[in-house]
């Protein structure tokens, strides 16, 4: 039976067919249950192009999910992660198989394991974060490049200036805009003027890095009548962020505010609000997560800035899935706009 017929049969377009197929946006969710309820009970099997046809059956797309060191309320893998699950079980229908593998410690050395053991099993795609930018991590993912072997990163996207390693495309995560956007809205926030800190997680993720550094060289530059304090870097576990923060806020009582870059970005804004300084202090956030988002609602940050991560997970899966069968990816599937959440857009 052909798309044609089956889309005929069914009571739909071969546009609104070939969406469901592909599991493209465009297609209500009520709709895509009923054209999806009819291709099974009609016994169709997808014929998406003749190289899916060769492949069927046959064909893994690896998904390395990064490590999540972070109260479970602030996790942003794990938001990645969900919706990665719902987008590849639409396309396992088709025939391909999806590899997930979490990392446990997040370290290079792990993550390089992982990518030759999916090589030995014959995946022909995998989609990862970078976590720390390393010269072995990019030869071993040129080194695979070369056997054909499709990548797409996400998340934390950006490899050292001056490598050679490409990609044919990347789901992108401008971090050093980000944390441009943070040092003008907390500007605005305290009126140009007084001491604000800048706090990022551990320096080997150098996400953290270029938003915090990134801020703090528009507020130098912008901004004179801002005191920046020097960036406090290494921020976790826990105990260290509560124990920063204190610190921070015993030497400067009378601080503005705070751009915070970090996994335990809860344990501060909880002890503003535990010592009686929230609304005195401007916070502004990274990464929309329920937690930071509960924060925004409560009043202990002012704003939050980041992509919508759901959108990354089920973005991810279609890019590198039409990587590795079309060698091309529709642009619309890989651009993620960046998100700017203050407390009377999610009222």
């Amino acid at each position: 039976m052909t798309q044609e017929e089956l889309a005929s049969k069914i009571g739909v377009s071969r546009a609104t067919l070939d969406r469901v197929i592909n599991n493209r946006e465009g297609v209500g969710a009520k709709k895509r249950k009923e054209v999806l309820a009819a291709i099974k009970e009609l016994g169709y099997k997808p014929n998406i192009t003749g190289k899916m046809l060769s492949m069927q059956n046959r064909t893994s797309i690896g998904i390395i999910i990064g490590a999540d060191k972070t109260p479970e309320d602030g996790r942003v893998f794990e938001i990645i992660y969900q919706s990665m699950l719902q987008c590849s079980e639409g396309l396992e229908t088709s025939g391909v198989r999806f590899v997930y593998r979490r990392m446990e410690s997040g370290e290079v050395e792990e993550q390089i394991k992982i990518i030759e053991e999916m090589a030995e099993e014959g995946i022909k795609g995998i989609a990862l974060a970078f976590r720390k930018r390393t010269k072995k991590l990019y030869d071993t993912i040129a080194e695979y490049q070369a056997k054909g072997i499709q990548f797409v990163p996400y998340f934390n996207t950006l490899v050292e200036p001056g490598t050679d390693l490409k990609f044919q495309c990347y789901l992108e995560t401008d971090q050093v805009r980000e944390g441009r956007i943070a040092a003008s809205l907390l500007a605005k926030f305290i009126g140009g003027k007084g001491k604000v800190a800048l706090i990022s997680g551990l320096e080997e993720n150098y996400a953290h890095q270029l938003r915090v550094d990134s801020a703090c060289g528009l507020l130098n530059d912008k901004y004179p009548g801002i005191e920046v304090l020097p960036i406090y870097r290494n921020c976790y576990p826990e105990a260290e962020a509560e124990r920063l923060c204190q610190e921070i806020l015993d030497k400067n009582p009378d601080l503005r505010g705070m751009i915070v870059s970090c996994g335990f970005f809860g344990t501060i804004t909880s002890y503003i609000e535990k010592i009686g300084k929230k609304g005195q202090i401007s916070v502004i956030l990274f990464d929309i997560t329920k937690k930071a988002k509960k924060d925004l609602e409560n009043g202990r940050c002012e704003a939050i800035i980041g992509i919508d991560l759901k959108r990354l997970g089920y973005n991810t899966i279609k890019v590198i899935y039409e990587l590795v069968f079309r060698n091309e990816v529709d642009k619309e599937s890989w651009e993620m706009p960046l998100q700017i959440l203050l407390k009377e857009s999610i009222e």
